[in-house]
């Protein structure tokens, strides 16, 4: 910490996104492996939120908080908040281009994150192309699906799909503000408010605990090569922009 504090922004991103790429990527590998080896970790933590009980008029009780009012809102705020969120980031991010503010740095770093970690390849990529069913969607918990593994490309849903959460990653977002701010404020708060999210989408059924765990290694790896890119431009650039 008190080595940080004397760096210059430039250095400060500069070091925090390598050690995020060191630490990040192996780290995701790692779980990767075990989550593909051991499927039924998934299995297990969805389990704890299903009740495989019937209704007085014989309806599956299913995924317990699925109807829980509290947590509809919740995910339709989260949803709200992430998209106003991204578009003041572009908008602060044109606006800093423009003027070539001296924040421009920090800036980049947060809204180039946003866009290219939830909105692209979260959202865009993984969601509509890894085609992996919701756990309220498969055979083990009253659906007509087929399970597949964290990593494994299905063909059990056809948009909009399980692997990786958005919502989470929407949560997890935050931690592009770790790479620009001195202190870890911003590392725990993201990791409390995705994992939080995250949690409850597990709880009604909507994803498995790799499609969380999952989306915080993309926000946190996209984020991280994003500063790293951003900080080794060449010279010339770089102070032509003012970063």
């Amino acid at each position: 910490m008190t080595a940080l504090a004397n760096l210059s922004l430039f250095d400060l991103v500069s070091t925090r996104s390598r050690a995020a790429l060191r630490i990040g990527l192996p780290a995701c590998i790692i779980c990767a492996a075990l989550f593909i080896a051991l499927p039924q970790v998934d299995l297990f933590a969805s389990q704890l939120f299903f009740d495989p009980g019937r209704t007085s008029d014989g309806a599956l009780i299913g995924f317990w908080l699925k109807d829980n009012e509290v947590l509809k809102l919740s995910f339709t705020a989260v949803d709200a908040i992430s998209r106003l969120v991204l578009v003041v980031a572009i908008v602060l991010l044109v606006v800093r281009a423009i003027r070539r503010h001296s924040r421009l740095l920090s800036t980049a770093v947060v809204a180039l994150s946003l866009i290219f970690g939830p909105a692209v390849v979260v959202n865009s990529v993984f969601k509509d192309h890894w085609d992996r069913a919701r756990p309220r969607q498969i055979q083990d918990f009253g659906g007509d699906k087929q399970f597949s593994a964290a990593w494994i490309v299905s063909n059990q849903c056809d948009r909009n799909c399980a692997f990786t959460s958005g919502h989470a990653a929407a949560g997890f977002s935050f931690i592009a503000l770790h790479f620009v701010a001195r202190g870890s404020l911003w590392l725990w708060l993201s990791l409390a408010f995705g994992g939080l999210i995250g949690a409850s989408r597990i709880a009604v059924g909507a994803h498995f605990l790799s499609d969380v765990v999952f989306s915080f290694f993309l926000v946190y790896l996209i984020s991280a090569a994003v500063a790293q890119i951003l900080v080794t431009m060449k010279p010339a650039t770089a102070k032509a922009i003012r970063i």
